[in-house]
């Protein structure tokens, strides 16, 4: 496209005119000299968005990244510094802007572009009190699709108060943890890779031989959301939206097979998750209740399971780690089908069992009993932060297996 750099005063030509035309230089020459203006000094200021125009016609943009901007509305002010601010989203909140080569030359004219963030505009022309910027949607070739005229605002600028400074915290995360089961006759393994975002949420998991499989997650905060952005088995559950509230999951929609769960908790601190209902188009019923026992969960009511705890043994991570413990508490697979496993690993149910369980179907009794399993025990290795970093579990089979889990941590700086 070509552009046009257009600035400089009328009155300052004539003067610089007038002064070749009246001065006497030695050799005889006469000289005119133009200075063009710095285009980054004419940049900064406020602008008021005084046109927008597709193609010669005004119309609201459609795929134009700044959605929100609206004619006299939408005012942009331009600091020195590089930051800029946008009343289409409050005006608090610093963006970045720059130019090329020679934007902020006082001897040569400008001739590129313009970033806001990482969006490049074209310079169709800027005088001072007048800017038009051209702005290609990928619509029509390489030629500007959106024409936007902004008129310059010379009155007092008044410096936003600057966004506090967001509270962190420095958390330790798991990382990584390795399953082992070993006994005279097999030898199993399960990995799994833990990744998280600036505020300590669950982006990714990674497994081998183990569930969940590799499933990714990604975060609404406007609504509330978080979506299974990407799942390796079932498929269906890709695109499944969990409503989040307090931390704990309220409901989950998931859009391929039209199914809604409606999560209950307790009524006193609702900490403790109570029931879930599923809901299709044609039923609605309860999929599962949960009993709870010292701040543990002692049964669901699904399956004859009766959960058994180390009560000197607390489950303290950001993770849920009895569910690596002991791959049958399912509650995943009792509510959405399928031996899969979404949210329950990441403690989103609410509050978690405070102490770590004992892997073995037939309870604590059973397991110390020669008749069945032989005399059981757990060893618990902790670091200094008080974090397990080994569980060892003893017969916890007909075999005689040992089941061994083995925690890593990363440090991460978290917003609060």
């Amino acid at each position: 496209m070509k552009k046009y750099f257009v600035y400089f005063s009328v009155l300052s030509v004539l003067l610089v005119f007038g002064q070749a035309l009246t001065s006497c230089i030695s050799d005889g020459d006469e000289t005119i000299s133009l200075e063009f203006a710095n285009a980054k000094k004419m940049i900064v200021g406020r602008w008021k968005l005084s046109a927008f125009d597709k193609d010669g016609s005004k119309q609201s943009p459609k795929k134009f990244p700044f959605s929100n901007w609206k004619v006299v509305d939408t005012e942009l002010t331009f600091y020195d510094d590089g930051t800029y601010y946008d009343s289409s989203d409050g005006g608090k909140k610093p963006h970045r802007w720059r130019l090329g080569p020679d934007g902020d030359n006082d001897s040569k004219p400008y001739y590129g572009d313009i970033y806001l963030e990482d969006y490049e505009f074209d310079i169709n022309s800027l005088g001072p009190g007048r800017w038009i910027l051209g702005f290609d949607d990928d619509d029509n070739d390489g030629k500007p699709t959106w024409i936007l005229s902004f008129d310059k605002d010379d009155s007092e600028i008044v410096e936003p108060e600057p966004e506090p400074e967001p509270e962190t915290e420095e958390r330790y995360l798991v990382s990584s943890i390795k399953r082992a089961v070993k006994s005279n006759s097999y030898n199993r393994a399960s990995y799994y890779l833990f990744d998280y975002d600036d505020r300590g949420r669950i982006l990714t998991i990674q497994s081998k031989e183990g569930y969940p499989k590799n499933i990714s997650f990604s975060y609404d905060d406007e609504k509330s959301a978080m979506i299974v952005k990407d799942i390796e088995w079932p498929n269906d559950l890709k695109g499944m939206q969990a409503q989040i509230s307090d931390g704990k999951i309220v409901s989950v929609y998931a859009p391929n097979n039209q199914i809604t769960w409606e999560f209950s908790y307790d009524s006193g601190k609702k900490e403790y998750l109570q029931s879930v209902v599923r809901i299709t188009e044609n039923e609605k019923k309860t999929c599962c209740t949960l009993n709870w026992n010292k701040e543990n969960m002692e049964s669901i009511n699904t399956k004859n399971y009766n959960y058994e705890y180390w009560e000197s043994e607390k489950n303290n991570t950001n993770l849920d780690l009895n569910y690596f413990i002991w791959e049958h508490c399912e509650l995943d697979g009792m509510i959405f089908g399928d031996d899969i496993a979404c949210f329950e690993p990441f403690a989103l149910y609410g509050k978690k069992s405070k102490n770590l369980v004992i892997p073995l179907r037939y309870g604590l009794e059973a397991w110390k009993t020669n008749e069945y399993y032989g005399k059981g025990s757990v060893k618990v290795t902790r670091n200094q932060n008080d974090l397990p970093t080994e569980i060892v579990y003893t017969n916890i089979d007909l075999h005689g297996a040992t089941l061994t889990l083995t925690i890593e941590y990363q440090k991460k700086t978290v917003l609060k």
